[in-house]
C-alpha cells in the first residue's frame, strides 16, 4: 500500500519489479515488452492506449 495525497493506493509489481497494477481511486495496469519498455496502459476498466514513448518505464503518479 501507499499513500499518495489523501488515498491509499495498492501497488503491485512483477518478477522484474515493474508496476503491473495499481487500484484504489484509480485503476491502472500496465503490459512490458521484452525489453522491459511499458507498452502499454490501461487506466480504468475501458481507456487503453500504446505507449510512444517506449523508453518510459516508471510512472507518474500524482495527488489531486
Amino acid at each position: 500500500m501507499r499513500r499518495i495525497g489523501n488515498k491509499l493506493h495498492l501497488l503491485t509489481y512483477d518478477a522484474e519489479n515493474r508496476l503491473t497494477d495499481l487500484s484504489g481511486g484509480v485503476t491502472a495496469s500496465y503490459v512490458y515488452d521484452g525489453d522491459g519498455n511499458r507498452v502499454k496502459e490501461t487506466i480504468g476498466p475501458t481507456f487503453g492506449h500504446e505507449l510512444h514513448e517506449s523508453k518510459r518505464k516508471d510512472p507518474e503518479i500524482r495527488a489531486n
